[in-house]
């Protein structure tokens, strides 16, 4: 999966949460330095499915 916030686009994963009945998507410590997100700042993300070459842990600045 790609995720994509602000100019930075990165692969990850997401992880069904049961006691919410929701999805948690974790964002890399390196994606939210760089596009300096604070904890529990609301912020949208964008998600593909899409398959690229690219390493697991990449991310990138667009």
């Amino acid at each position: 999966m790609i995720a994509r916030t602000g100019k930075t686009e990165w692969t990850t994963s997401i992880f069904p949460e049961k006691a919410s009945a929701s999805f948690l998507l974790p964002v890399k410590a390196e994606v939210r330095r760089k596009e300096r997100l604070t904890a529990g700042q609301a912020i949208r993300i964008n998600l593909s499915l899409e398959r690229r070459r690219m390493g697991r842990k990449h991310v990138r600045s667009h």
